[in-house]
């Protein structure tokens, strides 16, 4: 069980990790632009978080999905 929690771990980091070059290059540009000055240090932060959670739900529904096969 454990070693099926790693490996979800390790394929969320790495959907996530793609997720995050589209969205820099992208998407974080017209958010910073849009967003007041004081909370622009936060757009990058909530970039990487938004991404990290969509890895987890990606990588959670192909766990589910491996391990129904097996």
């Amino acid at each position: 069980m454990k070693i099926e929690f790693a490996r979800t771990v390790a394929l969320a980091m790495t959907i996530s990790a793609f997720f995050k070059r589209f969205v820099n290059r992208y998407i974080v540009p017209k958010v910073d632009s849009a967003t007041p000055a004081e909370y622009k240090k936060w757009v990058p932060v909530l970039a990487d978080w938004a991404c990290k959670s969509i890895g987890v739900g990606i990588a959670w529904k192909i766990q589910t999905i491996i391990t129904a096969f097996t």
